[in-house]
């Protein structure tokens, strides 16, 4: 039963326009009917659930900590490694692309559909 209702609102959310801010610090792709991309900059944006999906990622500068790990060597010498890895989002269509094929092969084989992190 209660599948059944969230079902019903889930419909009903998608029937209703929606507003979303994509925040100073995120860009978007709105994807209309599965085909027509519109990059979309920090900013609110009205966009109807039937025929449109909104994605976005943050594109402020990222930093990910690798931790230590430590091997030996033939000669029996201990090394320890770890290392930082710095980067930014500057190609919001590559990123989205990569990330929702690979969660959602549908759209890979969908020619139409040429790039797609955070859905709304």
């Amino acid at each position: 039963m209660t599948n059944f209702l969230n079902r019903i609102f889930e419909t009903l959310r998608k029937l209703t326009p929606r507003l979303e801010l994509i925040q100073p610090d995120e860009m978007g792709i709105r994807v209309t009917l599965g085909t027509r991309e519109k990059i979309l900059s920090p900013g609110w944006y009205l966009f109807w659930g039937v025929f449109q999906e909104i994605f976005f990622t943050t594109v402020t500068t990222r930093v990910k900590d690798l931790r230590p790990q430590s091997v030996f060597t033939k000669e029996g010498r201990n090394l320890t490694v770890s290392g930082i890895i710095k980067y930014k989002v500057t190609d919001i269509q590559k990123v989205v692309s990569a990330l929702y094929h690979a969660v959602n092969p549908y759209f890979s084989q969908n020619p139409g559909f040429s790039s797609v992190v955070s859905k709304i």
